[in-house]
């Protein structure tokens, strides 16, 4: 089978999304099929060699505006499309994706799937910003054959753009294998960072996601225990969230790691006392939460919609009320005081984590292209009329 995963954001970023799309397109080509990645260049990377994949990666033109002449890069999926002939088309983000892949004539024989990673529709969406743009978002959910749900969060917000849509719910994998590997501590880690003797957060640093109110928490509570705080990931409140650590007095068991990933990733998520989530908003299905538990780590996080699905407190974390510093610090003062519960606890999300391995999840995507193939069939030969896809919007 021959399948294009249009993605919005796509390596060598590491958000979420992007390392999502990675995982699936190496579990099809494990299974014996043949993905193929397209994605929009980012400014940031445009200079960059393109990461080696052993899947073919394609880039097109990055898209200037969310609004004017959008459907008009549907031209490269086309391109692509008459070099592969795929079978499916799945875009991983409602919009523009989604509506690109729509508005683009000659794919309207090709079963279109959408997965929505949930930045596309929350209250900070484009579709918030920009509420023209809702009748795209409606004629990219009406022409979509499947649309994949990754959490009852995604899946609540599709509904109230598209109340038709033909939701499934999918959530995004974890490679447990690897993330269960054990390997060396790596070179010019800072030595504060002991297994089980320090707390992790790793996220993009924006406002959204928390660090700062991580910081309050932990400089609150940092005369109760001996812990230092791992903060992995880039952002445009990096230089802020420094200055505020030296401001509390916390700089020096506060370690700012920069963007990370491969062996260091891995080894940072296996030895922390347990990692931190202290997003201020919705999370689709953070990424960062599986690879924790497939670590062997509990999840101190807050309680908002994605994170509450994934967190049993008491079993795989602790949950405490968002945007809320004096709770945080309750949930790092019980992390430090109970070691012993923390390990309990990462060994039931290591086998909760069991049930999203990516095989697993790679194999219920298929099982939706398969069928939606087989319709296909059925419309060719003439059972039904063929449905068009709308026009463009």
């Amino acid at each position: 089978m021959k399948i294009c995963l249009y993605t919005e954001t796509s390596l060598p970023e590491l958000g979420g999304q992007a390392l999502a799309v990675d995982a699936l397109a190496r579990r099809l080509l494990e299974l014996g099929h043949q993905p193929v990645v397209l994605a929009p260049r980012k400014r940031q990377f445009s200079r960059q060699e393109p990461p080696q994949t052993p899947y073919p990666l394609v880039y097109h033109p990055r898209i200037y505006s969310t609004r004017w002449f959008v459907r008009y890069h549907g031209l490269w999926l086309w391109r692509l499309h008459r070099r592969w002939q795929f079978d499916i088309v799945h875009c991983h983000s409602t919009y523009p994706n989604g509506y690109i892949a729509a508005a683009c004539r000659e794919l309207t024989d090709v079963p279109l799937v959408i997965t929505s990673h949930g930045s596309d529709l929350d209250a900070l969406s484009l579709l918030m910003r920009k509420p023209q743009l809702r009748p795209r978002y409606v004629q990219a959910l009406r022409s979509a054959r499947a649309v994949i749900a990754i959490s009852r969060a995604t899946k609540k917000l599709l509904l109230q753009i598209y109340p038709r849509a033909k939701i499934v719910h999918i959530p995004n994998g974890v490679d447990v294998g690897l993330l269960g590997t054990t390997l060396p501590r790596p070179i010019g880690l800072p030595v504060a960072l002991q297994p089980n003797q320090y707390l992790l957060f790793m996220g993009r640093l924006t406002h959204r996601k928390g660090a700062d109110l991580l910081l309050a928490a932990f400089a609150e509570t940092a005369g109760q225990h001996h812990l230092a705080l791992a903060i992995a990931g880039q952002g445009p409140d990096e230089q802020q969230l420094r200055s505020q650590a030296i401001r509390l007095g916390v700089a020096s068991r506060v370690h700012f790691l920069g963007r990370v990933d491969g062996a260091l990733k891995l080894w940072l998520l296996q030895n922390a006392l347990c990692c931190v989530a202290p997003s201020r908003y919705s999370e689709a299905f953070p990424l960062c939460v599986l690879e924790s538990f497939a670590a062997g780590k509990p999840v101190l996080a807050t309680a908002i919609p994605g994170l509450e699905e994934l967190i049993h407190p008491g079993d795989t974390g602790w949950l405490v009320a968002p945007d809320d510093k004096c709770a945080l610090a309750w949930g790092i003062s019980e992390a430090a005081a109970q070691v012993d519960r923390a390990l309990a606890m990462g060994s039931n999300a290591r086998r909760l984590a069991q049930q999203f391995d990516w095989r697993r999840v790679a194999l219920r995507h298929l099982e939706i292209y398969s069928r939606l193939l087989a319709e296909r069939v059925v419309l060719a030969r003439g059972k039904h009329p063929v449905q068009r896809r709308g026009a463009y919007a």
